[in-house]
């Protein structure tokens, strides 16, 4: 296992409200999760992802190769998963889903130096997030992405609410059609159908 919060221990999964236990109950572990860490190591390194530093933009990740529309980007692994009250950082987070309770689920990197802290936002992205039942976050290309180019996706397509402390930020991303502000879907101002939010295909039934 790669990271655990306290919430997601055997002992602690057993006594989570039903909503909560729902959620969880088909996300990767054990060998799964190795093999999904493998394969993200594996994208990595097809795409010839590096974290770069800009003035503008600080620290991003840059595709050291051409990327085709519809090509699998990046893969987020559930490593370490967190229930809102948990969340220390939500820079450093990523909402899956909500339990029928309410509950915000969010898959958090576990090191500082990895490569999801530096995906950066645009307005105008050229990836999609697609969140499987398994609880893992892809990084789809919606557009070509060439050698060279910053690997982006709205934040507004994935989070539900970022305004205060929760990590939202004034936008400067240079798009045509940037809205100025990212603070969650929930408030975007843009209607939410506006929004390219990502796929889910997380299932509590």
């Amino acid at each position: 296992t790669y990271g655990m919060s306290p919430s997601q221990t055997p002992a602690a999964r057993e006594a989570l409200p039903p909503a909560r236990a729902a959620l969880l109950a088909a996300g990767a572990v054990g060998p799964a999760l190795e093999l999904l860490n493998r394969q993200a190591a594996a994208l990595i390194s097809q795409h010839r992802l590096t974290v770069q530093h800009s003035d503008r933009v600080g620290r991003y990740i840059e595709a050291g190769r051409d990327i085709a529309a519809g090509e699998l980007v990046m893969l987020l692994p559930p490593n370490l998963l967190q229930w809102d009250e948990e969340v220390e950082d939500y820079n450093r987070v990523i909402q899956l889903g909500r339990a029928a309770d309410g509950s915000r689920l969010f898959s958090s990197s576990i090191r500082t130096t990895d490569l999801d802290n530096f995906l950066c936002h645009s307005c105008e992205p050229n990836t999609m997030v697609a969140i499987g039942a398994d609880l893992t976050a892809g990084l789809v290309a919606t557009k070509p992405i060439r050698a060279g180019d910053s690997v982006s996706f709205d934040y507004d397509s994935t989070e539900d609410d970022l305004r205060d402390e929760k990590g939202g930020f004034a936008c400067h991303c240079g798009a045509l059609k940037c809205r100025g502000e990212v603070l969650g879907r929930e408030h975007a101002k843009v209607p939410v159908e506006a929004l390219p939010i990502a796929v889910t295909l997380i299932s509590t039934a």
